[in-house]
């Protein structure tokens, strides 16, 4: 699901959610953090299904953060808010091919560092990764500081599910998402090949070697996604991350650090009704979004509807930021090309397959963003 506000007329695109959850067993609750701001006490958005797929969507609700003026807000791997003061860019930003891409990385404005042609061009079962590595300048004195992350996801996990889980499968991939993937054994082989491959890992220096702290999961590739999380500071006055993934996985706009500072006052604002495209309020979607359960509200190819948050007054002269949090799956649409493949083959989670993956990408990474737009259901 993707989710827009309206802003001086025009619909902005704030976030999409639960982008890799492609089966019952795999539903999870994805925190994004909101550019929206109220308007007459309501936050208002609008959800759309773009794409060829059914959602079935569990829980919708907000979680407003109020905090001083200068401050921003950020959600963490957990999707728990961290407030930082001014965000400080790296004083030198290298990639795994030796460029300095310091200035890629200094400022959220869509020119987002990506792997370079050249090494999605030699990878190989041995060799499939890229790598950031960041310096940051930091007193002496801190031991703690926050990294900012703005990110996402290049097209290469659709291409994995699409042209190689999917199609190579042909017809017997509606039984492996419907069925197969509901099973323990198969579910955990594709979840541990997954986390092991995919998302990115971030590592400070320490002792000698670059030590892993967290492992962010994929987070989707149509929205820009924020993130913050609390790193060691290990060397007095300097700090030394590498961001490590699977090659072009990623588009990073920004990475930077900041000060964390205490919690602002955060509080959860449930769904107040659901909008119908007439503006016609549809209390049965209201009901099935309020809470997590077995009940969902399921959206088609092609529908919206209205969200409305009612947020009351805010303290004079504080600043309020969202998060929406949202739990659900989704099923892929079944394409007539994938049900025509001659030799369907089951899948099987390897680092063949991942291969196969990246070099079908390569061939088609400068066309397929125009593609895969090309593809949206229009909603309107």
């Amino acid at each position: 699901p993707t989710t827009y506000s309206l802003h001086d007329g025009e619909f902005v695109l704030e976030a999409e959610s639960f982008s890799y959850s492609i089966a019952p067993s795999f539903e999870t609750r994805d925190v994004d953090r909101l550019g929206v701001q109220p308007v007459d006490d309501e936050v208002r958005l609008e959800l759309r299904n773009e794409a060829l797929e059914t959602h079935y969507i569990n829980q919708l609700e907000l979680v407003e953060i109020t905090h001083q003026p200068d401050q921003l807000v950020f959600p963490d791997p957990n999707g728990r808010p961290i407030v930082v003061s001014e965000i400080f860019s790296p004083a030198v930003a290298v990639d795994n091919s030796r460029r300095e891409v310091t200035r890629e990385l200094s400022r959220a404005d869509g020119d987002a560092w990506e792997s370079p042609d050249h090494r999605l061009q030699t990878v190989s079962t041995d060799d499939f990764r890229d790598h950031l590595d960041l310096e940051f300048d930091v007193p002496t004195n801190v031991r703690e500081t926050a990294l900012v992350l703005r990110m996402r996801n290049s097209l290469l996990n659709t291409v994995l599910l699409y042209d190689v889980m999917l199609q190579g499968q042909g017809w017997r991939a509606l039984d492996w998402m419907g069925q197969d993937l509901d099973g323990l054994v198969a579910k955990l082989r594709l979840g541990y090949w997954y986390r092991d491959r995919m998302g990115m890992s971030v590592s400070v220096w320490r002792d000698g070697a670059y030590r892993e702290i967290e492992h962010l999961p994929d987070t989707g590739p149509i929205a820009w996604q924020d993130v913050a999380l609390t790193v060691p500071v290990t060397e007095p006055g300097r700090l030394r991350v590498r961001l490590s993934f699977v090659a072009d996985n990623w588009r990073i706009d920004r990475v930077g650090i900041a000060k964390p500072l205490k919690n602002g006052a955060l509080r959860t604002v449930a769904l107040t009704d659901v909008l119908a495209r007439d503006g016609s309020i549809v209390p049965e979607a209201s009901e099935l979004l309020r809470s997590t359960d077995d009940d969902y509200l399921i959206t088609r190819p092609g529908e919206q509807l209205t969200l409305r948050f009612h947020v009351g007054d805010s303290e004079l002269g504080a600043k309020r930021t969202y998060f929406l949090a949202a739990e659900g799956y989704y099923i892929e649409w079944m394409r007539r090309e994938w049900l025509q493949t001659v030799s369907p083959v089951p899948f099987h989670p390897s680092d063949d397959a991942l291969i196969d993956a990246l070099l079908a990408w390569a061939d088609q990474r400068d066309a397929y963003r125009a593609k895969f737009e090309a593809t949206k259901i229009p909603v309107r």
